[in-house]
């Protein structure tokens, strides 16, 4: 379990990549970034990640900008999605974590006022949270379908090919990357893992022989009835 530093421990290999700056903007992209970065510092699961960026997503359908403040409620998102996780985490670790984040130059927070009130709004962003999510936490997320279809695929592919070229890591990396998009919440989660691994064969150039007629159907056909290919697309 992570403790009251664990930003300390893992910041560093954050200092040579691209840090944004979250206190410029509320946009999506920068939120479900932030949720992301906070995520790798708190070793949580790339599934319980995406989890969070899901919620939240979901969240700010129903509720505007301007009446929250997005980070508060991605923090609530984090820990909420934590719970769903066989590893829990402390709200304080998380709050330590969220805040030195945003306030890049901060260390730990001490249990003064500031901290008091930091989690205070983020237990208040909790119920509003589970109020939109209608209390309903479990999200059907594409990370094991898009596993299985790469189980099935490997049987496909050379040995060859399937050392040399990275598929299961870069599919890995678009799936994540996809949840920073408010739309990933609006597709089924086998369409989604269909088209990242649509997408990572098309950027490797790898073929999939012997399996794009098989019974006049495509390989994603086969794993997915309702899946087409219109103008080099992969979409329902």
């Amino acid at each position: 379990m992570a403790n009251v530093d664990v930003f300390q421990r893992h910041s560093t290999s954050w200092k040579n990549s691209l840090m944004l700056d979250y206190k410029q903007s509320k946009h999506s992209f920068y939120v479900a970034r932030f949720i992301s970065e906070c995520g790798l510092k708190l070793i949580m699961e790339a599934w319980t990640v995406s989890l969070a960026a899901s919620y939240y997503h979901k969240c700010m359908k129903s509720v505007s900008e301007k009446d929250v403040d997005p980070y508060v409620v991605a923090t609530s998102c984090l820990y909420l999605a934590s719970k769903n996780d066989n590893r829990p985490l402390r709200l304080r670790d998380i709050l330590n974590v969220a805040h030195s984040t945003i306030h890049r130059d901060s260390g730990v927070l001490d249990l003064t006022e500031e901290y008091w009130s930091l989690r205070d709004s983020v237990v208040q962003a909790e119920l509003l949270l589970l109020r939109t999510l209608e209390f309903n936490t479990t999200v059907n997320l594409p990370h094991k379908y898009m596993l299985y279809y790469l189980d099935s695929l490997r049987q496909w592919i050379s040995p060859e090919v399937w050392s040399q070229v990275p598929i299961i890591r870069t599919s890995w990396s678009f799936l994540q990357d996809f949840f920073h998009d408010p739309s990933s919440i609006d597709h089924r989660p086998q369409h989604i893992a269909i088209s990242v691994v649509y997408l990572t064969l098309q950027c490797y150039g790898v073929t999939i022989p012997g399996a794009c007629d098989i019974e006049g159907k495509t390989w994603y056909e086969i794993f997915c009835k309702d899946m087409k290919k219109r103008n080099h697309l992969v979409y329902h």
